[in-house]
């Protein structure tokens, strides 16, 4: 997660970051090398490519993970959750486990769409952003989403 202050206000921008940085020789990443398989999408276990629909289900488990106050959505073991994620199991969060959230039925809707097992199916940035989670959305030139630009009001 990065936080700028940039445009020279005092509301931070928040923006999440992927370094997929390579290493020389087995070209893989050091992504791919040091993140933690139960933080990956399915497809990834089978062949390591990057996707916007990786970072999609990554969105999903972080927002699953921040909204029920640290509860992974495929489990609390590490090796169990990486083997539900790798058969493409369903998640274990519940909407129970949303309970602090504001209409926590829509939020786990959300999570759950961004974990489709199926990565055509997981919303694209600008679709989450437009989201009630995230309040009213107007254009503006400040936040690149690679679909357009957002700003929250």
């Amino acid at each position: 997660m990065l936080i700028s202050h940039s445009d020279g206000t005092l509301r931070p921008a928040i923006k999440l970051g992927n370094f997929g940085v390579y290493k020389k020789g087995d070209g893989k990443s050091l992504f791919e090398l040091s993140l933690s398989k139960s933080w990956m999408p399915p497809e990834t276990h089978e062949k390591f490519t990057f996707t916007a629909a990786m970072d999609q289900f990554a969105l999903g488990l972080l927002f699953g993970y921040t909204l029920s106050r640290g509860r992974h959505p495929y489990g609390d073991d590490e090796e169990i959750r990486v083997s539900r994620i790798k058969k493409k199991e369903p998640m274990k969060l519940t909407v129970q486990h949303l309970k602090d959230v504001k209409d926590p039925a829509d939020v786990f809707q959300l999570i759950s769409s961004l974990l489709s097992l199926d990565p055509s199916q997981r919303p694209s940035a600008s679709a989450v952003l437009k989201h009630n989670f995230f309040g009213k959305i107007e254009e503006t030139d400040n936040i690149s989403t690679g679909q357009g630009t957002v700003k929250l009001k």
